[in-house]
């Protein structure tokens, strides 16, 4: 059963400061570039912090000499931090002493301390001293953690009707008695039907690049771009692949309803880089393909831009990911096609990413404040907080006023759902094609089993008119039905989208 949580570090405080590392010049670029950018983090976070700790986080330069304290490491990046004669620590950790109050975060390196956020909540339940943030150390401490993490933390329960303890009741003995428990886990929480809510490898996983989706319970790939390997050995959109294990994929993929077939697909074209992966795919009369494939991690930018040939610019965002160039990209696409009279986003397949990074884009299409929608976040126990308003400011830089078509599908996912809240309903907004996949809550990322991870959505997101994302995703202003059995290399969506009279 859950622990009843005690109460967050700083409950009754207003404000904690917060002693950020400064001393980076001796750390690797990426460290540095993760531990430059925690105040801004702390900042876009800081509802969701303010409810985990219970005082709204403030970066200060020097401690106080009074009131609560967080120093986040490493020790050794924090001169501050290493003042207090305190051991560095070799792993993850926290290290709270309520009577002060102060709490320390700590880490050898960037990552450590970034990890150690996911686990702020937790705090609530601990008296005091050290709490490590490591695996946990067998499959009754395993099935444990989930019980208790999911019930405080998981927003979706109320939404949907569900009775946590009850479906964990009905599957904890199943899990400890697997032989195959993270299958079994995963089977668990697909009942919940969110797909950030769920175990999942802690090593990235990479799919190979096609487009596919489940239909009468085989895999139709959608599309099949000409300088894949699949084209070369003849195979087309429509095509399906033969083999696959559609069946327990199915049973242990969370998603909403809308949005399962697509995301089941994604899952059977997914491996770790350096794999090989042997397909085979019939077609239409007794046609058939084998060919092999290594998972490779993509290359360039998943952005890019053009005019169409009717003369609309057309602008695709595969991921917001600002290490791989894509500012950079959007940058030079609003200058680009500036003097188009119309644009079309492509968000389809967008899975998320960067959160700041999606909504600065969203910032682009406005021309004055605008309330962009309204978040709950779950407080520590589970309770849902109450609606917190999401504003947002037209973007300081090259913005579009003119009218653009956004396209969604049920794999526009997390950040990209953040990208159009707000949007919808202004004049010279639409969405076209399916809605969003429906999962724009904040994430977090627990460890659980040695290289899995248990993620949980702690949040609801409500657009301005009050819809909720979760579960839904964001409504589309015209549908557009697209039969991936007939799929003949056409881009319906985009057709319709461009051709349609604006």
């Amino acid at each position: 059963m859950p622990m009843s949580p005690a109460a967050p570090p700083f409950a009754g405080w207003d404000e904690v400061a917060v002693v950020v590392p400064t001393d980076l010049a001796h750390l690797s670029d990426d460290d540095a570039y993760a531990l430059e950018r925690l105040p801004l983090q702390l900042e876009t976070e800081a509802a969701a912090i303010a409810a985990e700790l219970g005082a709204r986080p403030r970066v200060v330069d020097v401690p106080p000499a009074a009131g609560p304290v967080w120093f986040l490491g490493p020790t050794h990046a924090n001169p501050h931090l290493a003042a207090l004669g305190q051991p560095a620590a070799t792993h993850a950790e926290h290290r709270l002493d309520r009577g002060v109050p102060r709490l320390v975060s700590d880490g050898p390196d960037a990552a450590a301390v970034l990890a150690t956020f996911s686990t702020l909540r937790s705090l609530a339940r601990l008296p005091g001293g050290v709490m490590p943030v490591t695996d946990a150390a067998s499959i009754t401490d395993v099935v444990a953690r989930v019980i208790t993490e999911v019930h405080d933390t998981w927003a979706g329960a109320r939404l949907r009707g569900i009775d946590w303890l009850a479906l964990s009741r009905r599957h904890a003995l199943r899990v400890r008695g697997s032989t195959n428990p993270v299958e079994a886990l995963q089977r668990w929480l697909a009942e919940l039907g969110d797909f950030h809510t769920w175990v999942r490898p802690a090593q990235t996983q990479l799919v190979l690049p096609y487009g596919a989706t489940v239909v009468d319970g085989e895999v139709v790939l959608t599309h099949v771009m000409p300088w894949t390997e699949a084209w070369s050995h003849g195979v087309r959109p429509g095509w399906r692949l033969v083999g696959e294990d559609v069946r327990s994929t199915w049973v242990t993929t969370p998603a909403a309803p809308h949005a399962r077939p697509g995301l089941v697909a994604r899952r059977l074209l997914s491996g770790t880089a350096g794999a090989t992966r042997a397909l085979e795919a019939r077609g239409p009369r007794g046609a058939w393909a084998r060919w092999s494939e290594v998972f490779t991690p993509p290359t360039g930018t998943p952005a890019s831009w053009e005019v169409l040939p009717s003369g609309a610019g057309y602008l695709w965002i595969g991921a917001w990911i600002p290490a791989l160039g894509v500012p950079e990209v959007l940058d030079e696409a609003f200058v680009a096609l500036a003097d188009c009279d119309r644009l079309i986003v492509d968000l389809r397949g967008n899975s998320g990413g960067r959160l700041a990074m999606a909504q600065a884009f969203r910032d682009r299409f406005l021309d004055a404040p605008t309330r962009a929608g309204w978040i709950r976040t779950t407080q520590p126990g589970g309770r849902l907080g109450p609606y917190v308003p999401l504003d947002a400011e037209p973007f300081d830089g090259p913005r579009w006023h003119k009218p653009v078509r956004f396209l969604t599908s049920p794999l526009s996912y997390s950040s990209s759902e953040d990208a159009l809240l707000g949007l919808q309903g202004l004049p010279h907004v639409q969405v076209w094609g399916a809605p969003s996949g429906g999962g724009s809550g904040r994430i977090r990322r627990l460890r659980l089993l040695p290289g899995w991870r248990l993620t949980i959505s702690s949040a609801l997101t409500f657009d301005r008119r009050g819809h909720c994302v979760e579960g839904a995703g964001i409504p589309v202003d015209h549908p557009v039905r697209v039969d991936p059995r007939a799929a003949d290399g056409t881009d319906v969506v985009l057709t319709a989208a461009d051709t349609t009279p604006w």
